[in-house]
């Protein structure tokens, strides 16, 4: 069976229902993960602190990080469905172009490291990896390397930053699950609190949302 469109894929990361697409998807690791990373790419292109509603967690998630926060937990708030169609064809594009559909961002000459955390297992504080927050010319970037392979199941693992103010994340790209990747980050994110990295396990379900199933974390220093 031909791969659906790129106007198709698009819906379908939006959350649209197009006739056979979701079926496909769901049998197809190619459109799987164009799907997933349109959903960080989309997410990515609105990375501006001042005028964004931001993702907010399942009540699960922030009562995990109470004890390195003091802060209390939130309530969930729905990602705004504020994308077009058209933009999100045009994310595809920008895939494509990419050849791996993943966004990467190359260290450079001249980068430092700004920040540096292990990343621990929530339930045993077992060390599975480490982050690394990397200014560089080309801009800051958020470096991952897990030290042991992560399984996602039958999903994907998603990076994200996680506010210390216990209400807001964003989510910063597809991880594959073993090695180290590096993907580009606003530079206000950090300066507007977003220093808790959080990998989980997520779902081809059609939902933006964290998952609530948190596999590794830790907090940068600001």
């Amino acid at each position: 069976m031909a791969h659906p469109d790129d106007e198709a894929l698009a819906a379908v990361a939006l959350g649209d229902s197009v006739d056979g697409v979701p079926e496909h998807v769901a049998t197809c690791e190619q459109c799987q993960v164009t799907v997933a990373q349109l959903r960080v790419t989309l997410g990515l292109a609105q990375q501006a602190p001042e005028d964004l509603e931001w993702l907010a967690p399942p009540p699960s998630v922030w009562p995990a990080i109470q004890a390195s926060t003091g802060r209390a937990t939130s309530t969930r708030r729905s990602w705004p469905r504020r994308l077009a169609v058209a933009a999100a064809v045009a994310a595809v594009g920008i895939l494509i172009g990419l050849g791996t559909g993943r966004l990467v961002w190359g260290d450079g000459p001249g980068s430092t490291t700004v920040s540096q955390v292990a990343l621990d297992t929530l339930d045993t504080g077992q060390q599975g990896g480490s982050a690394q927050l990397i200014d560089s010319r080309s801009g800051m970037a958020l470096r991952i390397d897990t030290t042991k392979p992560l399984n996602a199941g039958d999903g994907y693992l998603q990076v994200w930053l996680l506010n210390t103010d216990g209400k807001r994340m964003v989510p910063v790209g597809v991880l594959r699950g073993e090695g180290v990747e590096t993907f580009p980050m606003s530079a206000s994110l950090v300066k507007s609190g977003y220093l808790i990295v959080d990998i989980s396990e997520e779902k081809y379900d059609n939902n933006p949302a964290h998952s609530g199933n948190s596999l590794l974390r830790g907090k940068l220093t600001a």
